[in-house]
This record gives C-alpha cells, sequence and structure tokens, in this order.
C-alpha cells in the first residue's frame, strides 16, 4: 500500500479525500457490522433508518429499527455532532467525496446486496483498495463484486 510520505496515509484515500478519522471510523463501522449475523434482519440500505429521511436529525436507532450501514454507525461508536442530519453525518463521519460514499452508502445496494456483511466487505474494499473503476456497474448489478471474489479466494 503506497502512503503519502508527509501523514503516512494510504494515497488512494488521501485521494478519495478520506482523512484518517474517517477511516478510523469507516474501520470501527465495518468491524461493528462484522459481528451482526449474516442474515441479520434490522439492516436495510434503502434509508438511513426506518421512517426517517436523510435531511432529519440523527438519533440512535431503536433496537428493531432497520438501519443502513450509516444508520448503524451511532451504535457502532461513532457520534454524530449535536444537531447533524444523517446526511452531513455520513458525510462528515465516513466519506464526503461522492464516489468513495456511494460505493460504501448507496441505497441502490439494496437491490445487489442489502446485507451487514457486504456492506463491511464494501467499506474495508475502499480502506484497502480505494474504488473499484467498475463501481457503478458493480451497484448496477452489470459486474461482479469484487470484494465477494476476494473473499472467495482467500
Amino acid at each position: 500500500m503506497v502512503q503519502d510520505v508527509g501523514s503516512g496515509h494510504p494515497v488512494h484515500l488521501v485521494k478519495l479525500g478520506i482523512t484518517l478519522e474517517q477511516a478510523a471510523n469507516l474501520r470501527k463501522l465495518a468491524d461493528y457490522l462484522l459481528t451482526l449475523p449474516a442474515q441479520y434482519p434490522d439492516f436495510e440500505m434503502a434509508s438511513y433508518a426506518k421512517n426517517v429521511d436523510a435531511s432529519d436529525l440523527v438519533t440512535v436507532p431503536e433496537c428493531g429499527t432497520a438501519a443502513c450501514a450509516a444508520g448503524h454507525g451511532p451504535l457502532a461508536g461513532v457520534r454524530p455532532l449535536f444537531g447533524e442530519t444523517w446526511d452531513t453525518y455520513s458525510h462528515r463521519a465516513f466519506a464526503s467525496k461522492d464516489d468513495a460514499w456511494s460505493w460504501c452508502f448507496s441505497a441502490s445496494w439494496a437491490w445487489v446486496d442489502n446485507t451487514a456483511h457486504g456492506a463491511a466487505r464494501r467499506i474495508l474494499w475502499l480502506l484497502k483498495s480505494g474504488v473499484p473503476d467498475d463501481a457503478m456497474e458493480q451497484a448496477a448489478c452489470e459486474a461482479p463484486l469484487c470484494y465477494l471474489a476476494e473473499q472467495a479466494s482467500a
């Protein structure tokens, strides 16, 4: 992994605008998501949390409330700032640039790989390798999921 000389931060993350704090938050979230059961019923990539909008203030989802990867952030220990909306929280805490954010958190994953473990593996892929060149195709079921292929070969 090539690292930036000044910060020691991986170059691919620097190019994506991922800060050291965001990388740590992403790792914490991925680790948390991997502790959930493989078929965890309270996971849903289509929205931050059940019955909330991106402009709603961040709250810790109640037990039994379905939430996406970013929606599980507060449960993983990634605290929101006072008065933060779900949209501002997810961009500040995890990824501020659209390509990295979409690879990890886009609602389109609800129709491709709507699982906590899949979301965790996308996050880990981002941290290790960046956003794949065919990320949009993967999110549209037009290309194999690279993070599943890597898991199968491990």
